[in-house]
């Protein structure tokens, strides 16, 4: 009976080393992500929810479509504050962010700024801590896209309002070089820019998705939160991810050892018979 390996063992053996090792490096490597918002997303580590305060009476659902969201008007004694999700990414460079959402129902604040959908990117500078786009409606009445930088102090925000009809679709908000640029398509139209404005280039640390309120004038709303999509340049992590087992690097560092000296072992016996 013949002990020692084929050379048909060894190349299969050889393989599988080098891919296992190959593959143990590219996880951690992804620059993009894409997440179906719904019930099997409650479960997703990348996305953190933000639910209504207690005693409030805004409603979620995480339905099959995505996360429904329902704001009341303003009740007596009844606390209000914005409910929606923070996506715990972090990267370096340009990035491109989709939400997916659909503004089923939008009536307009009595008082304040207004209120409706908010996308807010945090940026790792002091000076410029916000990249922000929103799609709302405000006391005045009517549909507006907003967008810009907040400077530190948040006083002197001072975004750029355009008229909108905004009803279901996907907004954008991206960084390409040292420009910040809002875009949106809606349902069954091309895409369309809306606007761009210089921003800061420092890393960004995370991303909130809210559908906002305000303190006093708040009226009924309703969304449907349905799909996000991410991809950056470099993406990275400041804290070490959960603790798992490394089997692939384990199979990597034994598979590979003992296809090399399994060679050594068929060379020294192919050169041992002459």
């Amino acid at each position: 009976m013949n002990y020692f390996p084929t050379k048909q063992w060894i190349h299969h053996v050889a393989i599988l080393g080098a891919f296992l090792l190959l593959a143990s490096q590219a996880l951690g490597e992804a620059e993009e992500f894409d997440v179906k918002l719904g019930p099997e997303a409650q479960r997703d580590p990348i996305i953190e929810y933000i639910m209504p305060p207690s005693g409030s009476p805004d409603k979620v659902r995480f339905t099959s479509a995505g996360i429904l969201v329902t704001q009341s008007k303003d009740q007596k004694d009844k606390k209000t504050g914005v409910t929606g999700f923070k996506v715990l990414v972090n990267s370096a460079g340009d990035f491109k962010f989709d939400l997916d959402v659909e503004c089923r129902k939008m009536v307009h604040p009595t008082s304040g700024w207004g209120h409706g959908i908010a996308i807010r990117i945090i940026v790792d500078d002091p000076e410029e801590p916000l990249l922000m786009v929103s799609c709302a409606t405000s006391p005045q009445g009517g549909r507006v896209y907003r967008y810009s930088p907040v400077r530190s102090p948040e006083s002197d925000f001072d975004s750029k309002t355009i008229p909108c009809n905004f009803q279901k679709g996907t907004l954008t908000a991206q960084r390409t070089g040292s420009e910040f640029i809002f875009s949106v398509q809606e349902l069954g139209k091309e895409p369309e820019e809306i606007g761009r404005v210089p921003c800061s280039t420092a890393s960004i640390s995370g991303i909130h998705v809210w559908c906002t309120r305000i303190a006093k004038g708040n009226s009924e709303a309703e969304y449907l939160l349905k799909n996000v999509k991410f991809k950056g340049e470099e993406m990275f992590t400041y804290a070490d991810p959960p603790a798992s087992f490394p089997w692939l690097w384990v199979l990597g560092f034994i598979v590979a050892p003992l296809a090399a000296i399994s060679a050594g072992v068929l060379w020294y016996k192919n050169n041992a018979e002459y």
